[in-house]
């Protein structure tokens, strides 16, 4: 776990926000050690002693002391405690809300090595359970996720290949109700334009002449045609069994909506904020005056390989 943390550190975002915020818990583990006096105000505030973490070991005692300076220095405390003993405060919003996240993603992981490192449970027997477990907790919003499931049958690519086939009638089920669903809505809001569009005809053929009575005795409102129950069931079951349907341009025409509602993800801001990073560059003295669309057309051309 150790030398993983520091594969992630090769990512420069987290390297910088990782060390900045762990530096700051370091010099509160590191004061207490050095005084009793600052040990005692610490014990004061939070009503124990911080663990000292271990710098070769990641044990459960990383995420714990994380987990107290988050929870129970919240507030006044939070800022109060690091003031008296003379250290920098943790109260950004994004430094608080990096350690959240660092106790949700860690808080399994170091369970399970607490017990796998331990002396009590020393059999092989516990090796298996502990992974399958750590999937369970890390993962559980993701694998319980009625869109994630469907999103990922809709790749003609995986389908229910991935799906435990006791679990896979379930997503067929699933599926089908999300395409009947959009089609009763796509039907309704159908009738409800046909409706205004047959209003608007009959005025218009009241204004025109009076003498269009039988006209209007044979204008009918269009009912839209229902989609059968067993066609949609035909459809998506003759998707999953064709071979045929490699890519997404292969898809049925009822599946391609539901595939662009639940596979667009958003966009990250990352390429867009390393794009105007540059900005900075261009606006030099003898280019104070330049012009929007200038200014748009260096920036490109300077990220953008001309061939």
């Amino acid at each position: 776990a150790v030398n993983d943390i520091r594969e992630a550190e090769k990512d420069v975002a987290y390297k910088l926000m990782s060390r900045r915020v762990f530096e700051k818990c370091q010099k509160l583990f590191n004061k207490q050690n050095q005084s009793t006096l600052c040990a005692d105000q610490i014990k004061k505030y939070l009503g124990r002693y911080l663990i000292t973490p271990n710098a070769t070991r990641f044990t459960n005692n990383n995420c714990e002391n994380c987990h107290i300076i988050l929870y129970e220095c919240s507030g006044e405390i939070l800022t109060m405690m690091p003031l008296h003993l003379q250290l920098p405060i943790i109260s950004k919003p994004r430094e608080v809300a990096f350690l959240n996240e660092y106790c949700k993603v860690m808080k399994p992981i170091a369970q399970a090595l607490d017990i796998l490192q331990g002396d009590k449970h020393v059999s092989l027997g516990f090796l298996l359970p502990a992974i399958s477990l750590i999937n369970f907790y890390r993962f559980q919003r993701y694998t319980e996720s009625q869109t994630c499931k469907l999103a990922a049958c809709l790749i003609p690519k995986f389908k229910l290949n991935w799906v435990d086939p006791d679990k896979r009638n379930e997503i067929k089920e699933a599926l089908y109700t999300y395409v009947s669903e959009q089609l009763v809505e796509k039907t309704q809001d159908s009738s409800i334009t046909l409706e205004s569009t047959s209003s608007s005809t009959l005025q218009n053929v009241d204004t025109f002449s009076d003498n269009n009575v039988e006209d209007d005795f044979f204008i009918f409102n269009n009912t839209p045609i229902s989609n059968d129950d067993n066609d949609i069931k035909t459809i998506i079951n003759d998707y999953f069994t064709n071979n045929n349907i490699k890519n997404v341009n292969d898809l049925p025409q009822i599946l391609k909506k539901p595939y662009l509602e639940l596979n667009t993800a958003v966009p990250s801001s990352a390429h867009v904020e390393r794009l105007f990073s540059a900005g900075g560059q261009l606006f030099e003295k003898r280019r104070s005056s330049i012009a929007d669309k200038n200014f748009e057309m260096t920036l490109l051309l300077k990220f953008n390989e001309l061939k």
